[in-house]
């Protein structure tokens, strides 16, 4: 019975009670994994429909450029070559070739010379147009195959385009002219069909042709036909990883600089790449307000959960609060603190308070050592320089508000160093110290001496009358430190040399009379030791 009550009043019982409440919370963690696991789903099922819709599309693309290109090369080795310089003749041939004027925006028949020989379009001046330099044509006349073109701007129209160059041989087997066949990048053809379509509301497709200089040849912002896609990888990274030779789906930044779903596929009859792109937005909009209505679901739930906990701990641990805040005023407060804290809990809360008045104890004593030993010198008890830093510049202050002078002595031991090095640094010590206790014998108990460090020491005297009262101390203290010093094993003798600043200039600041004090004290060194030299400021 005594163990049920005692494990009852356990401060583990409520706790443990607390985390069963809180529990709840978890559901949280429950709904975030599920949605993510669902952002993961519906992006693969996603990437899986787009890439399926885009293989589809190049795969039409590449047979309606395989359609046109094998119709072209079939009107090149049925045209016989002796009409090939005939515009004539070539006008009653092709003026009323269905298929070519329905597959092409325009074709034109070339010489071997590069010049225009014919042409579907009614256009002043072509017959004075010559393309023998543009590469298709040298490819065509080169290779004697039918080729699809890099996109180019028209000698004939000005306009973007890419054309099917198939050629035509005489009996002889050369190449005696070439068709060619026009699909303009800026008309509603097939390609500009695909620049026009949408993937949901704001989705879209591009064709970007590949090379040195990679461009858009479908778009649905035509002003971009032509133009480089891909300026630097950074600006559109996925599409860099496509021309890379990437076929498939990537989430990342499109070149518009929106978070995008992008899917690539290279063309089997021309080195293109088909991208389709939906913004992150749209593709998850589902999931969106999915994570939306989930977010809210936890938050109503954590409200109601957070309130359970708060009320549950409030209750539970209201003990430990009140320990919480009378260690608090022992911390912040210690003088204003009744320790030790009264106490007659028997549960984990009497053990604390217990413990907690064994290190206050602890803490306290501490505290009074430290404080000494951060303000004091360890070996003399004297104040050391923090302390005598803070004590001069209250006592400046006071001079200054006081209009009292004050005096600050500079003092050191004369050659020391021999002394260590005469009877070792334990005696040394012992000289310091009884130095220390003849200087502060000499001044008044008002006064502070203090061990600055090594064997340099300082008097700070305030309210002194005149300079020559300063002397008179300072001529005691000199006579003082004549006095053999017992070390112990050996007797040794030893002098002092004082710098001295005697300040009624109440304009001055600290920096100035520490200075003058250092450099009286180099003066008296100077002048044989032994001494004290003092100045007025």
């Amino acid at each position: 019975m005594t163990n049920w009550i005692s494990s009852f009043h356990s401060i583990k019982f409520k706790v443990a009670l607390a985390a069963t409440v809180i529990f709840l919370a978890a559901l949280a963690v429950v709904s975030a994994i599920q949605v993510r696991q669902l952002r993961a789903e519906t992006t693969r099922t996603l990437s899986d429909q787009q890439f399926t819709l885009v293989t589809s599309l190049a795969a039409e693309i590449d047979e309606k450029l395989e359609t046109r290109r094998a119709i072209l090369a079939s009107e090149a080795a049925n045209m016989h070559a002796d009409i090939a310089n005939s515009e004539k003749r070539l006008r009653a041939r092709f003026d009323d070739e269905i298929a070519l004027h329905t597959l092409f925006d325009s074709f034109s028949v070339i010489s071997a010379r590069g010049a225009v020989v014919y042409t579907s379009l009614e256009i002043p001046g072509w017959r004075t147009v010559n393309v023998s330099d543009r590469p298709y044509f040298k490819e065509a006349m080169a290779n004697h195959i039918a080729v699809i073109t890099e996109p180019f701007l028209s000698k004939l129209t000005h306009q973007p385009q890419i054309a099917i160059a198939a050629p035509v041989f005489d009996v002889r087997g050369e190449v005696a002219a070439i068709i060619v066949g026009s699909i303009d990048l800026l008309q509603d053809n097939f390609l500009g069909a695909i620049g026009n379509s949408r993937i949901g509301k704001e989705g879209y497709f591009y064709i970007v042709a590949n090379g040195i200089q990679p461009v858009f040849i479908a778009y649905h912002i035509k002003s971009l036909i032509m133009e480089p896609a891909l300026p630097n990888s950074v600006a559109n990274p996925t599409l860099a990883s496509a021309l890379q030779g990437y076929d498939g789906t990537l989430l990342g930044i499109d070149g518009n600089g929106i978070k995008s779903l992008s899917t690539f596929k290279s063309l089997a009859n021309a080195d293109w790449v088909l991208a389709a792109v939906l913004p992150q937005d749209e593709a998850f909009e589902a999931i969106t307000r999915t994570e939306r209505t989930t977010l809210l679901a936890v938050l109503a739930i954590s409200v109601i959960v957070a309130v359970c906990v708060w009320i549950v701990v409030y209750r539970l641990l209201a003990p430990l609060e009140d320990l919480r805040a009378n260690m608090h005023s022992a911390i912040s407060n210690p003088g204003n603190t009744k320790l030790p804290i009264a106490n007659d809990a028997r549960d984990e809360f009497g053990a604390l308070i217990r413990k907690f008045n064994e290190l206050m104890a602890v803490r306290d004593y501490a505290d009074e050592q430290l404080e000494y030993a951060v303000r004091h010198d360890l070996l003399t008890g004297l104040p050391n320089r923090m302390l005598f830093n803070d004590r001069f510049e209250q006592a400046l202050q006071r001079s200054h508000r006081n209009r009292q002078p004050i005096a600050l002595m500079y003092l050191d031991v004369d050659y020391f160093k021999r002394v260590n090095d005469a009877h070792g640094h334990a005696a040394g010590d012992q000289l310091l110290v009884q130095f220390g206790q003849r200087a502060t014998t000499c001044v008044r108990a008002s006064d502070t001496v203090a061990r600055l460090g090594g064997d340099e020491f300082a008097i700070l005297l305030e309210n002194v009358a005149s300079a020559g009262v300063v002397g008179t101390i300072a001529e005691k203290l000199v006579a003082a430190m004549r006095v053999e010093f017992d070390l112990g094993d050996a007797k040794t003798r030893a002098t002092t040399s004082i710098g001295i600043v005697f300040v009624h200039d109440f304009s001055r600041d600290a920096k100035v009379i520490l200075k003058a004090a250092d450099e009286a004290l180099y003066a008296a060194k100077a002048d044989g030791r032994n001494n004290y030299r003092l100045v007025e400021i």
